[in-house]
């Protein structure tokens, strides 16, 4: 399956309504963003769980919003590969009590305008990585994974995040209040 080419507000592909929405393969590629919003993406996640066991999420352009996912809610990265998209926030972005859990696959060569070239957290959210791999994301602040605020939660147990840059500050894992372990 491939979703590509589509104008969206918040989202090529939205996830509501307490729905669940499994990526097994296909591409979500070469869509674009004409929200002025920072809170949307190519894949929007407001009320329910997003899955990826596969597939590729690539070259989407998010403006002002997330090149790749959105999260308001859950989203669970099993496999597969989050590329080559850009916006405000590069790969992926968890929004105020929403929760990424990184089993495997790999976010790579992302690029943000400003903050989580790879992964970036707003308040009240949480990123856990048990697995896959971080790497070639460019942002303004926080290359690979970042948040700027005291409520977020980072959590690191497997996985690998190199080669991530940043312009003004944190080229790896960055959080801003200190709450990364």
């Amino acid at each position: 399956c491939e979703i590509s080419g589509n104008s969206f507000e918040y989202g090529a592909v939205r996830v509501d309504n307490n729905s669940s929405f499994t990526m097994y393969g296909g591409e979500i590629k070469d869509n674009i963003n004409k929200s002025t919003f920072w809170n949307s993406g190519t894949v929007y996640v407001n009320k329910g769980i997003f899955t990826m066991k596969g597939g590729k999420i690539t070259g989407n352009t998010g403006g002002s919003g997330t090149g790749g996912v959105h999260a308001y809610e859950n989203f669970v990265m099993d496999g597969g590969e989050i590329s080559g998209n850009s916006g405000n926030n590069g790969g992926v972005s968890v929004n105020t009590g929403g929760s990424f859990i990184m089993n495997g696959g790999g976010i790579k060569n992302n690029t943000a305008s400003a903050d989580g070239g790879g992964v970036w957290l707003n308040q009240n959210a949480s990123f856990t990585m048990n697995g896959g791999e971080i790497s070639g994301n460019t942002a303004k602040e926080g290359g690979g994974v970042y948040s700027s605020y005291d409520s977020a939660k980072i959590n690191l147990k497997k996985g690998l995040i190199t080669n991530n840059t940043a312009t003004e500050s944190v080229g790896g894992v960055g959080s801003y209040y200190g709450n990364t372990p």
